[in-house]
């Protein structure tokens, strides 16, 4: 098995704590056995169809994704998220400038992709549910990049960010020592797997032993107030601006923010009223 700082951590808690909430979804909660077990066999799947894989994983905000990502890395690939909301167009030129050889993607959008990369292998959610217990877990070779991130750039075309595991697990470790994220906590996640930010999310929390709660409809998103209420959110992971959004539509109270530890600010510059904003409904962040 890979035996990086990243997966050791994810592989202990699975087995010290297997009934512990890795993820939860609107309609099923899935454990950290549950969870490590599936990536196993979802990495164990891409190695039987190809070593050293570079894979397009085209997803929102669901097990699917979070298992593939996973998933890839223990089989040695090289994984690239890409948003499924993104333009067509887009999505296609990434697929083709990231040459990736595999694509993970929601069986309803499998007939479409391989009418335009046939000769490319497909995995879908079905996948989730093979099971088989002769798969090899132990890839000879590791790919140097863990994933390949791609941003608009200046020119509007498309600029894959490569990052190494070695880099990966640099900041993993950070994360570890930094969030303070304790067992159980509930850890949101508002950016796509596409956006850098969710890097911090995912990893931060599945390494800590936190329960990752993806926002993932639109009410969530206008009314991030509510969503950190019902949700009964410990760590906050946005960008700065959300805090806007939440004051916009008069959610920045108390009662909201009551299960609130911690908030962790990226991509954007913090400005003195957004702290001052927060402070004054939640002085003890």
């Amino acid at each position: 098995m890979n035996t990086s700082y990243t997966f050791r951590k994810l592989s202990n808690i699975s087995k010290k704590y297997p009934n512990l909430i890795a993820i939860k979804e609107p309609t099923k909660d899935y454990t950290y056995k549950t969870f490590f077990d599936m990536v196993s066999n979802i990495s164990g799947q891409i190695l039987l169809k190809k070593k050293n894989s570079i894979t397009a994983i085209i997803g929102d905000k669901t097990i699917l994704s979070y298992v593939s990502i996973f998933g890839v890395l223990m089989s040695g690939g090289t994984y690239v998220p890409i948003s499924s909301n993104m333009p067509t167009k887009r999505i296609i030129k990434i697929i083709s400038k990231a040459k990736a050889n595999i694509i993970i993607c929601n069986s309803g959008k499998v007939k479409f992709y391989k009418k335009i990369f046939p000769k490319k292998i497909f995995f879908t959610e079905k996948n989730l549910l093979v099971k088989k217990n002769n798969y090899a877990s132990n890839p000879k070779k590791i790919n140097n990049l863990a994933y390949i991130i791609f941003t608009s750039g200046s020119t509007g075309e498309p600029k894959g960010v490569c990052i190494s595991r070695k880099s990966l697990d640099h900041y993993v470790k950070w994360l570890n020592t930094n969030f303070n994220i304790k067992r159980g906590y509930n850890c949101s996640q508002f950016p796509e797997i596409s956006f850098d930010l969710s890097v911090a999310d995912i990893y931060g929390t599945l390494s800590s032993g936190g329960t990752l709660v993806p926002a993932k409809n639109m009410y969530d998103k206008l009314f991030p107030g509510r969503f950190i209420k019902n949700k009964k959110i410990d760590f906050l992971v946005c960008v700065p601006s959300l805090i806007d959004v939440i004051k916009n539509s008069s959610e920045l109270t108390k009662q909201n923010l009551k299960s609130l530890k911690s908030i962790f600010f990226c991509g954007e510059a913090l400005l003195k009223a957004q702290v001052k904003s927060i402070l004054k409904v939640k002085k003890n962040l």
